[in-house]
């Protein structure tokens, strides 16, 4: 045999070779990584409109639509559960009062009525010797109750509150805005004095009846605490270990004479009271 042939039959050997292993190479995870644009799916992974890829394509929970209905809902018919203005974000109901929502709204308690109240257009109303009343709306969770005050007359042992969290249960509050108070279940209502030194006596003798005072009640029964602010001076409240969920704001005072500049009130919105009133029910209660 030449040269020649024995070049000829390693060429023919050397090409057989090749086209024997090129179905194997087609069949490989690579070769199908290389058809696919190099993509390899991450196990678990799912693409866009699988069910679960929390992308276009997945259906949203019931929950979160229904949530967002009932919101859709609230907000239609804020005027049924509030003369306030107000405004709902989410849960959070803000309702600020003008004097003629007071008028409207509140809901005297006791024997004692809107006899005890001046209506004025340059404030809100002044308020003498006794009176108690509630708004209308329910909170939860949450509630910031912010009042502007001028009192004009206070009698030795008088009490001026803003009350949060009112219900059956009872109720938590601030006292001028410095002492802090509660009533729970049939016990006695409790008054825990100011830690400040300033306002330890009467407040016939420390408040300031030449310009209005700003009072904010903060009650927040999720992290089971109570804040009063006056001037920049905070007391609190530890609310124990089962605190009032929510309930109803209001005031109530005896033997003090006040005139009201402001109202405003900030707090978690009771879904299901706000439901029942203006006649739409969650789904979970109507099933």
């Amino acid at each position: 045999m030449t040269l020649k042939q024995v070049f000829a039959l390693v060429i023919l050997a050397s090409v057989f070779a090749i086209f024997s292993v090129l179905p194997a190479l087609s069949d490989s995870p690579i070769a199908h990584a290389q058809d696919s644009g190099g993509e390899k799916k991450k196990e678990g992974e799912k693409k866009p409109g699988e069910e679960g890829s929390g992308e276009e394509g997945e259906e949203g929970s019931g929950e979160s639509a229904e949530s967002e209905a009932l919101s859709d809902l609230i907000r239609e018919n804020l005027g049924d559960l509030t003369a306030g203005t107000a405004t709902l974000d989410g849960t959070l109901l803000t309702v600020t009062y003008s004097p003629e929502a007071v008028r409207e709204e509140a809901e005297w308690i006791g024997k004692e009525g809107s006899e005890h109240i001046r209506w004025s257009r340059s404030y809100y109303f002044s308020g003498e010797n006794k009176g108690h009343f509630l708004f209308k709306p329910r909170y939860k969770g949450k509630v910031k109750i912010e009042t502007t005050i001028h009192y004009q007359w206070i009698n030795r042992g008088g009490h001026f509150m803003i009350l949060s969290h009112v219900s059956k249960d009872g109720f938590y509050g601030s006292n001028f805005g410095v002492h802090t108070v509660s009533q729970i279940g049939k016990k006695k209502l409790k008054m825990r004095p100011s830690k400040f030194k300033e306002h330890k006596r009467d407040p016939s003798y420390w408040l300031d009846r030449t310009t209005s005072q700003k009072h904010i009640l903060v009650v927040d029964s999720l992290k089971k605490e109570l804040k009063t602010s006056f001037s920049g001076l905070v007391n609190e409240l530890d609310l124990g270990k089962k605190p009032l969920e929510g309930g109803r704001v209001g005031l109530r005072w005896d033997d003090v004479t006040f005139r009201v500049h402001s109202i405003t009130v900030t707090g978690e919105l009771d879904r299901e009271w706000a439901a029942k009133v203006i006649g739409g029910k969650p789904r979970s209660e109507e099933e």
